[in-house]
This record gives structure tokens, sequence and C-alpha cells, in this order.
């Protein structure tokens, strides 16, 4: 069993009150005493003159929150009764005789060191092994008396929590269209078809054949480039045979015999060339020269 006073009281019902301390994150340091008292089954008293003093605040909301204090079975408001009075009395004699009227708070106002020495009575007197406050003249009070007070500064704060990280989700929020881009894999048949195209091939159009004898008449009927080239070649030869037999007039009548066979010989010679291998000029056939 623990008791708490006013000041830690307030923080632990109140959404907005305050520590005297300025200790930080005050109320995270309240709740998280309360979480680890309820998984000790602890009970926290709370003395009755603390409890007067937190309804004094609360005002106008102060049935409010007795309502709400009655449901909360982890607190109990103690009364200072007669075993309160007993403790509170034996107190008074002790400490007079070491350290005087006031004790160790000295600087006190008289009727304040009354009321806390009776919060720490009530706490003794129901067993309380500690008393939580953020008040430094209760903290020597019990000092005075024996029993420890754990003030606000001395509370822990909630350890961290830790969370896992979830690192397809971090890969998906950097990289959104990976899975759109790219499938991660294909199954397939092992023949380099994708599954259920197992042994399909792409099919590409036929080609139809002609008959032999079709394919010779057409061959037959379309000339090739050669053929234009080498039947423009015998034009020209045919062409200068004329020439070189009008030029040869003249030497026959001289009595010079000209050979004619010299001219036929020309078609020979570019048939024997192939493509691209024509002189640029024909030899000259004039044999009057």
């Amino acid at each position: 069993m623990v008791a708490f006073d006013n000041s830690i009281f307030c923080i632990a019902i109140h959404p907005n009150a305050r520590a005297r301390s300025g200790v930080d994150r005050p109320r995270d340091r309240v709740e998280y005493l309360l979480e680890t008292l309820k998984k000790q089954d602890e009970r926290i008293i709370i003395p009755a003159p603390a409890f007067s003093e937190f309804l004094v605040l609360a005002g106008e909301d102060g049935p409010l929150y007795l309502a709400k204090i009655r449901e909360m079975s982890i607190f109990r408001v103690v009364p200072f009764d007669s075993r309160a009075a007993v403790e509170l009395a034996d107190i008074e004699i002790a400490i007079r005789a070491k350290l005087g009227k006031r004790g160790s708070v000295p600087e006190a106002d008289w009727q304040k060191v009354k009321f806390d020495r009776q919060i720490v009575a009530i706490a003794k007197s129901h067993g309380a092994r500690c008393i939580y406050s953020d008040d430094p003249h209760i903290e020597k009070h019990g000092k005075d008396c024996g029993i420890e007070v754990i003030p606000l500064s001395k509370l822990p704060l909630p350890p961290a929590v830790q969370t896992t990280l979830d690192l397809e989700e971090v890969a998906s929020i950097y990289e959104p269209d990976k899975d759109k881009s790219a499938p991660a894999a294909i199954s397939g048949s092992g023949d380099g078809h994708p599954e259920g195209q197992a042994g399909t091939q792409e099919k590409h159009p036929e080609v139809v054949k002609a008959p032999p004898d079709q394919e010779s008449k057409e061959s037959e009927a379309e000339p090739t480039v050669n053929d234009t080239k080498q039947s423009g070649a015998s034009t020209g030869d045919a062409a200068l045979g004329q020439r070189n037999n009008s030029e040869a007039t003249p030497d026959d009548e001289k009595g010079v015999v000209v050979e004619q066979d010299q001219t036929a010989s020309l078609p020979e010679v570019a048939a024997e060339k192939t493509e691209g291998d024509l002189p640029a000029a024909l030899p000259n056939a004039d044999h009057s020269k």
C-alpha cells in the first residue's frame, strides 16, 4: 500500500494539472506509476486532508470528480481517524523533543505544519510503505517521522515503444511502380515459353512456291538487271559495227581488206566482264589509223 498527497493526486486525476517542481512530462511519469502499481496489485490511499485540497482546486466540478474517484477501485480516501490521531500525537512528541515544534521546516507556517503532519500520520497509521509527493515540506516531515517520501522528479518515464520496421512496406513507398514496371518472376515450362504456352511457336505466313514450269516461265518473262545491261551492250555494239562498216568504205576502194569479226568480238568482251567491271570507254575500232 502507498499514499498520494494532493500534488501527485491532482496530476493523476486532473488533465490540466501542473507540477510544482517544473519536472518535464509529469503526467507521463504519474500514469506510468499507476500502471506499475496496478501490475503489482497495490492500493493507493488518499489521506482526507489531501483529498480536501483537491476538491478545493476542483471547485464546482468537485462532485463529478468525487463520483469518478469512487468508481476507481485503486484509490481509497481514508479519514483522520482515532488511529491517525494516536499516530500524530506520537510524531509531535518525538519531533519536539529532537528538533523543536516545527521540526525540519522551521520556516513553514504552523498551520501548514500541522496539516502536513496529519497527512503523514494517516499514511503511517494505515500501513503505507511510502508517500508520493511533490511537496518538499512533506518530504522533510516524512524523514522526521521515518517514512519514505518519493518526489515527482524521481518517478521514471515510461520506456520508449519499439516498433518493427517492415522493409517491404518501406520499399513500396520509395518504389511504388516497381511491381507494375516488371513482373517479379515468370514461371515457364522450361522451353522458353510462359506457363500456359508451352510448346507454342510464333507462326509465320506460309510461302507458296510456284511449280517449276511456272518459275521458269516467270524467269524468262521478267528480265533481270544483267540481261538489261547485256541487251544494252549488244545494241551499242551493233550500232558501232554499222559505224565501222560505213567508215571502212573508203578503205575498200583503196584495196584495204577490213576484218569484220573484230567488231563481233566486242559482245564477247562485254560478256566476260562482270557487273561494274565494264571499261569507261570502248576500244577504238577505226582501223584506218
